[in-house]
């Protein structure tokens, strides 16, 4: 059909299985207990949408195609193959609803998976939203930040490796003599560090909490040579890894509780 309008339609089950879209598309408001968009059988009859270019980095002007209104559409469960989601990307005028409603839906029908994905798009149509404005472009940046650092809440597991990766820098520069000395009135006794009492320094900087295993030992402001020729002393390291920690951490923390995953977009 070249144009359809379902605006502000309630049924308790839609079936559009085999139903070719090649224009304007508006679900406005509309509120289906179902909708299915492909069926269940052998056949496995899908529903076509108007043709987009479906690339994540696209700034084309999405004027361009047939407009998708998906603003306030609501339903309790749906039925769509895993490409006709990607129509998502296109809905003019952007809304972050639709998204939420349709990862809503798949995480209750248990395809957590699923819902991941479409909670992983809207993000990403949130920055292009974003750094397509100018006076958003510091909104922007947060999101490209929020990405870097914890993949916007979704399996966060690049937090684990940045503070894997700072533990590892972190033992090797502890390690040689004189990288660090004995806290005053600590009781320690100087000498050069082993490999888990190293361990148990670089955990103590990169921690927001001081651990007794390394709690007695303080970076020295002697230089230590890094690769390329550059100097760095192990108090400024020290200082750095701390700093890290705190940022690092308490992610890794709002991560486990899903509270990264709802940044405003």
């Amino acid at each position: 059909m070249q144009a359809a309008e379902f605006v502000a339609v309630s049924a308790p089950d839609v079936h559009f299985e085999g139903t070719i879209f090649r224009g304007p598309l508006s679900f406005r408001d509309a509120n289906f207990r179902t909708v299915r968009f492909q069926d269940t059988s052998d056949t496995r009859q899908v529903c076509q949408f108007p043709p987009h270019e479906r690339a994540w980095w696209s700034f084309r002007d999405r004027r361009a195609y047939p407009r998708i209104d998906l603003r306030g559409f609501v339903y309790e469960r749906i039925l769509v193959d895993k490409e006709s989601f990607e129509i998502l990307e296109f809905i003019e005028p952007f809304d972050v609803q639709p998204y939420r409603q349709a990862e809503k839906v798949l995480r209750g029908m248990g395809n957590a998976s699923a819902a991941d994905r479409i909670y992983l798009s809207q993000r990403w149509r949130t920055w292009r939203y974003h750094i397509a404005r100018r006076r958003h472009l510091l909104l922007a940046f947060g999101e490209l930040v929020h990405w870097a650092l914890a993949n916007f809440g979704v399996r966060p597991y690049r937090l684990a490796v940045y503070a894997l990766m700072l533990m590892v820098v972190s033992t090797w520069l502890f390690a040689p003599p004189n990288a660090v000395s004995p806290k005053k009135d600590s009781g320690c006794v100087a000498h050069t560090l082993g490999p888990t009492e190293a361990v148990n320094v670089s955990l103590s900087y990169l921690l927001p909490v001081e651990l007794p295993a390394g709690g007695c030992w303080e970076a020295t402001r002697l230089t230590a040579s890094c690769a390329g020729g550059y100097e760095i002393t192990f108090l400024l390291w020290a200082t750095a890894t701390r700093l890290a920690g705190w940022i690092l951490v308490p992610l890794g923390v709002a991560a486990l509780s899903g509270l990264l995953r709802r940044i405003p977009g």
